[in-house]
């Protein structure tokens, strides 16, 4: 008996602990804050990697699809884990909420550098600052794939990182912070 109650302990645990990432960020169905999520689509115009909030996402998705939240969530889950393509059979994607993300060498730099330099300069706390606002769709992209969501919060409009910020700014458990001050 104490073995099968350990046994099921473990496995509940276990589940706890695979909610992936993307099913975090899936999660979430509201038009006015949810996580964004990144992704490659295919419309008529535009071919790259997108982001959106999930509520928009799921929209869409229902507009196109006979679904429901657990179908649709498979769906996104496969198509992100994939790199697969997301169809857009609309022209703007802009207007469906969708986001392109462009090449940012500022970010991309920053990212090299190790997360305490990346969330350093960009970040205030959880809260992406002036400077990040500018390179939104690059940071988001590259949170994304940190598996770090990130959300607009619908009071303030702040965009705010779902993380213990703390935890990278940590700068032991940062290899290229110490690279960067080693002295050799």
């Amino acid at each position: 008996m104490f073995w099968g109650i350990l046994i099921s302990l473990f496995t509940i645990n276990s589940t706890t602990q695979d909610l992936s990432f993307e099913e975090h960020v899936l999660s979430g169905y509201s038009t006015k804050q949810s996580f964004y999520v990144s992704l490659f689509i295919h419309s008529k115009d535009y071919s790259g990697r997108a982001i959106i909030p999930n509520g928009k996402l799921f929209i869409h998705w229902g507009k196109h699809n006979v679904t429901n939240q657990f179908k649709y969530r498979d769906a996104m889950k496969k198509i992100i884990s994939t790199n697969s393509y997301y169809d857009v059979p609309e022209n703007d994607i802009s207007k469906i909420g969708f986001i392109k993300v462009d090449y940012d060498p500022t970010v991309i730099a920053y990212s090299n550098a190790g997360k305490f330099r990346f969330f350093n300069h960009f970040f205030r706390g959880q809260i992406l600052d002036v400077e990040g606002l500018k390179h939104f769709p690059a940071i988001t992209e590259q949170l994304f794939k940190l598996k770090i969501a990130i959300q607009r919060d619908s009071d303030t409009g702040w965009y705010i990182a779902d993380t213990d910020v703390q935890k990278f700014l940590d700068i032991k458990n940062d290899i290229s912070f110490y690279d960067l001050i080693r002295v050799k």
